[in-house]
């Protein structure tokens, strides 16, 4: 199943323009967190400004700050039976920042993270998401901090237990090749 996440992501890269970087972007929301932690992928330490979408929850529609601070994303797929988890993986991250983001994920109310894609210069639109997530697990080893999360739609929704191969189903496998 990496792979296809893999796969996917080389596609979707293939789309962008040649010679248009694309800025991945995160939004850490909480009632701890006013404002929002918002950070971009970037090592330029003055950071960059985006335009929100307009129905974003926090600021919508404004231009806002995002800090740089380089990170990872994977998707980590174990077992077909599980959720799927998306393992952020965020370098130089302050200890206060890093307790209030760990405090705030024992709390009911969950940490919600935003994802957002933008595409060189253009501050205005967003090209990829928003993709909203939420983080349940955080810990950290040094300054690197790594969040657990998944999407609250995915934990709605009822998933089938039986893995449809062509030993249990051939039947199925026999129909569609006709």
């Amino acid at each position: 199943m990496d792979d296809l996440f893999d796969d996917a992501w080389k596609e979707a890269e293939a789309t962008f323009p040649p010679g248009k970087t694309p800025w991945i972007t995160l939004e850490f929301r909480h009632e701890d967190l006013n404002p929002p932690l918002r950070i971009v992928s970037d090592n330029n330490p003055e950071g960059k400004e985006f335009r929100l979408e307009a129905d974003a929850p926090v600021d919508g529609g404004n231009l806002v700050h995002f800090d740089a601070c380089p990170f990872e994303v994977e998707l980590r797929i174990n077992d077909p039976q599980e959720l799927p988890k998306l393992v952020l993986i965020i370098d130089n991250v302050a200890r206060p920042l890093e307790e209030v983001i760990r405090t705030a994920v024992k709390q009911r109310n969950p940490v919600v993270v935003r994802f957002r894609a933008y595409l060189g210069d253009d501050k205005d639109e967003v090209h990829a998401g928003p993709i909203e997530l939420n983080v349940y697990t955080v810990t950290s080893s040094g300054n690197r901090l790594t969040c657990t999360a998944t999407t609250p739609s995915w934990q709605k929704e009822m998933f089938p237990s039986l893995i449809f191969d062509r030993i249990i189903f051939d039947e199925l496998v026999e129909q569609a090749a006709l």
